[in-house]
């Protein structure tokens, strides 16, 4: 409204300039054409980030590319295999288990390894969507186990075990009163699921709201790896989450 009131009073200005005379009138057309331009120019940008609120439930989320370490204060989700392997040998340098090493255990998977071996015995695989928190100096990570070993690819996951792990991340939402959390797009790297970001993105969503209709769970910050077009995927989660019951907020 303030904006309104401001652009108004600017209008009626400009009105009174060019009722001057004719100098004041092709300033007020220069202006007038000048501002029409740079809002077309700005609608027509493309948006770096997408935040909805569902209509009728608790239910919000953003949506952005960032790095995830550095995305929020919330609790960060980080996708691991059942085992919560850190090694080399189940575990590539570009998964957000190394990631998390790298950012916050100083480049050590080994005392990585420790942190979690604190929270899980042994090594055996646990059950779907298990989640091990570690509250480290730089903030809080939940691994969610969501993928199982595989001697050729290292790790997979079909799409039914991602919805699971979600289903169990937003009870372990509820159970500890998050308010808050920011997530990666679940299956799109360390779990090698066979299908594009954008029914991952879907899947997502819908686990999310139908989650929140039986029961509130939190904010999500949905961070996008660099590899995936922010522009597509703000287009398409818009009018999918438009169609969930969602509308979009600044």
């Amino acid at each position: 409204m303030a904006y309104l009131g401001a652009t108004t009073t600017l209008y009626q200005l400009l009105l009174w300039i060019s009722n001057r005379d004719s100098l004041g009138s092709a300033l007020v057309n220069a202006v007038l054409l000048i501002g029409g331009a740079v809002i077309v120019l700005l609608r027509t940008l493309p948006s770096s980030h997408l935040k909805m609120r569902h209509s009728n439930y608790s239910a919000e989320f953003e949506l952005r590319t960032a790095d995830i370490f550095a995305a929020s204060d919330a609790p960060i989700v980080v996708t691991a295999n059942r085992n919560f392997d850190v090694s080399g040998r189940w575990v590539s340098e570009h998964s957000l288990v190394a990631l998390l090493a790298e950012n916050w255990f100083a480049g050590s998977r080994s005392e990585l390894k420790t942190a979690i071996g604190l929270q899980v015995a042994g090594t055996a695989e646990a059950p779907i969507g298990t989640i091990v928190r570690l509250d480290a100096d730089l903030g809080t990570a939940l691994l969610l186990g969501v993928a199982r070993r595989d001697p050729v690819t290292t790790s997979t996951a079909l799409v039914k075990e991602i919805a699971q792990a979600e289903s169990a991340l937003w009870e372990y939402v509820r159970a500890n009163n998050l308010a808050e959390i920011t997530v990666p797009l679940i299956g799109a790297g360390f779990s090698r699921t066979k299908v594009g970001p954008i029914p991952l993105l879907m899947v997502l969503l819908i686990s999310y709201v139908t989650a929140s209709m039986e029961v509130p769970t939190c904010r999500l910050q949905i961070v996008l790896g660099t590899d995936v077009n922010l522009s597509t995927a703000i287009e398409v989660v818009r009018e999918f989450a438009d169609a969930l019951g969602f509308v979009e907020i600044d």
